[in-house]
């Protein structure tokens, strides 16, 4: 039996003269029942009975006993009066009143002999008679509902001091937990892959051949984690690589070759930014980690996240939504949709995932993060989550950080932003902006990117 956080192992101690054995199983098992913990030497001690030793751990078992009751259907046993001895002895005088004595009168024995064999002991002054079991029990279950709740506002207390310290330590280290693996060996580059986006549309295959630059919301995420590892984090260098035309798979013939964009994330520590329809590297990485064929729709998910768009997409790692379905994206559990958190026309979603680097070789720790939006919106949301300090990002990341200290890795965040419209836009480019105030970016869900 578990002690509680006051050391206390029993609620109540259970003493009487052997021939009322019987009748105090009965009282014990009626204290049980009702979700006490009482002390019955039978039972409590089962494996002692008729052993060395018995006696001693009778006693033993007093000063773990919150309160003890004796059971009286005569005078007092001196075995009895040495529990009862033993059990005031546990406690200071001025922990008396918080460790009260009972006296359960035999069904069978009238108050004028009851009150004599009470007198008869003076250790039995100043004790609690209530009328008969069930007032007993009732008086018991009183003080151990206040005794947890006393228990619950000293636990949330210690919790709440608890969360203070982590939050002062956080204020002092911010970032340094989450980029520190990304910084070792030190001396080695981290290398940040953007997304090679096709100049013109094909949805008969992926990769119709040729690229722009990189865009706008890509670029701001690649400056914002460049700008703060030559902050933070000087003696890595970080190289930007130049972006990549995805992989030519054919919507008949589903073959490809991604030799391409697995060498180059080999033994290294890695940031991809780009969802899987856009990046080969995340959207091979992503089936790497899962163990999942990439550029399948219909491959089965046991576990990880979907990204809905309209259109087709040729990734294991999207879901094609009609004209009258929300977009969004899909959180997957043991092979079930857990939630989905739909973008609006306010709001977006992006997914982080947090991983060693499956590429790497055996031995190696190198690290890998994917930051995949639903739309460039999201993908910049999560720079701004990883890097910058003003206090509406720190309290997001605050909410991150914890989630990575009980997880740990591999795993997946699902990101919300919430962001307004410049007015007054030319409508040229992306006219969307991220609201610079607490709560613009939450953390809504995570989960262990581990496949079933």
């Amino acid at each position: 039996m578990k002690m509680d956080q006051n050391g206390f192992e029993y609620d109540i101690f259970l003493s009487y003269h052997s021939n009322d054995e019987d009748k105090v199983k009965k009282i014990y098992e009626l204290f049980r029942d009702a979700g006490l913990r009482p002390f019955f030497a039978p039972v409590s001690l089962s494996e002692l009975v008729g052993k060395d030793g018995w006696e001693q751990a009778i006693l033993n078992a007093l000063p773990r006993s919150h309160h003890l009751a004796v059971y009286c259907s005569k005078a007092i046993s001196p075995w009895v009066e040495r529990e009862i001895t033993v059990f005031r002895s546990s406690f200071l005088e001025s922990q008396q009143e918080d460790h009260r004595i009972f006296a359960i009168a035999d069904p069978g024995i009238d108050s004028d002999n009851l009150n004599e064999a009470l007198s008869s002991s003076d250790v039995l002054k100043n004790v609690l008679r209530p009328r008969d079991v069930s007032h007993a029990l009732l008086i018991m279950t009183d003080r151990r509902i206040a005794q947890l709740s006393l228990d619950l506002g000293n636990a949330q207390e210690r919790l709440d001091q608890t969360k203070n310290l982590a939050r002062q330590s956080f204020d002092y280290y911010r970032h340094t937990r989450f980029w520190r693996p990304f910084s070792e060996p030190t001396g080695q580059d981290l290398h940040i892959f953007t997304c090679g986006r096709d100049t013109s549309e094909d949805t008969t295959q992926r990769g119709s051949g040729g690229r722009t630059s990189i865009d706008k919301w890509d670029y701001q995420a690649a400056v914002d984690i460049t700008h703060h590892f030559a902050r933070h984090h000087r003696d890595i260098g970080v190289v930007i690589e130049q972006p990549v035309s995805k992989a030519r798979i054919d919507a008949a013939t589903r073959s490809f070759d991604t030799a391409e964009f697995s060498q180059k994330l080999i033994n290294r520590n890695c940031i991809i930014i780009g969802s899987p329809d856009v990046s080969d590297f995340a959207e091979i990485t992503l089936a790497r980690l899962l163990g999942v064929p990439p550029y399948s729709p219909d491959a089965l998910l046991t576990a990880g996240v979907r990204i809905k768009k309209a259109g087709q997409r040729f990734s294991t790692f999207y879901e094609q939504s009609s004209d009258q379905e929300p977009e969004g994206v899909r959180v997957i559990r043991h092979g079930k949709s857990e939630d989905f958190f739909a973008s609006e026309e306010d709001r977006d979603h992006g997914v982080m995932i947090l991983a060693d680097n499956p590429f790497s070789q055996s031995g190696r720790k190198n690290k890998i993060l994917i930051l995949a939006g639903h739309s460039g919106v999201a993908t910049r949301a999560m720079s701004l989550l990883l890097t910058h300090e003003e206090p509406w990002c720190l309290d997001a990341f605050y909410d991150l950080d914890q989630e990575i200290a009980v997880m740990g890795d591999p795993l997946a965040v699902v990101i919300e932003v919430s962001y307004r419209r410049l007015l007054g836009h030319d409508g040229i480019g992306d006219e969307r902006e991220i609201n610079a105030e607490p709560k613009s970016i939450r953390v809504r869900s995570a989960l262990p990117l581990k496949a079933d």
